[in-house]
């Protein structure tokens, strides 16, 4: 999960800093439990990254500066992690509450640091506990792609072994009288001497899609190949 929470040298030293950590610290372990799949990326996983960074931007530019967001950040981040549409009543509440935090605060500078500072804790609580919701699905989600992603290397390295093998076919076709169909059953067979057969599709149709990306032009031509004059 490529995400996390860099602490600077001051903030280091907030109050804050700790739980945001936390946060970064849970993401971490539910990708550690992977660590030789980081090129799988889950559907959840791929969903919280964005709003994971955005709001733990907003936090740490709170805790580099050493105070609260200002309202209009906090409102950002209120949207970031409460959906307005999600429909869910109590976000919605949560929501509609921080004009009243707003309006409370604005008589009075320090009321207003203090209820800043309250609500940053708040949504600090709120990412924390949506982290530890999201981390174990994340987890299990990426032990069941496991085998297929695994399988999607495999086919990869097959396919690149097919070109490869067509390359070196086409260059020794002094004649240039292989088409791509014919190239395509040779490729087959060698690959499956060498042990790929596991990875090869369901028929050579496919192999043939494979390789013409490396084929000449007179492979790719349509009927037989025209004889050369002696």
């Amino acid at each position: 999960m490529k995400i996390k929470y860099t602490p600077t040298a001051f903030s280091k030293k907030h109050q804050l800093h700790l739980a945001a950590k936390k946060i970064s610290d849970q993401l971490e372990d539910a990708d550690d439990s992977n660590t030789d799949e980081q090129d799988v990326t889950t559907r959840a996983e791929a969903a919280f990254n964005a709003k994971f960074n955005q709001a733990i931007g907003i936090i740490s530019n709170a805790l580099d500066a050493g105070g609260a967001p200002e309202f209009a950040a906090l409102k950002k981040l209120a949207v970031i992690l409460l959906d307005p549409n999600s429909g869910d009543p109590d976000n919605r509440a949560l929501l509609d509450s921080l004009s009243l935090f707003e309006d409370a605060a604005s008589h009075n500078d320090k009321s207003s640091d203090l209820i800043r500072r309250g609500l940053l804790t708040l949504f600090l609580a709120i990412l924390e506990n949506t982290t530890v919701q999201i981390a174990p699905s994340i987890t299990a989600e990426k032990l069941r792609l496991k085998p297929l992603a695994a399988g999607n290397r495999l086919k990869a390295a097959t396919t690149e072994r097919a070109r490869e093998i067509a390359t070196a076919l086409w260059v020794d076709d002094k004649s240039c009288s292989i088409k791509t169909s014919e190239m395509a059953g040779k490729v087959w067979a060698q690959l499956v001497d060498e042990g790929h057969a596991d990875q090869l599709p369901d028929n050579v149709e496919r192999v043939r899609i494979w390789i013409r990306v490396v084929a000449p032009e007179y492979a790719k031509a349509k009927g037989r190949p025209k004889k050369r004059s002696a």
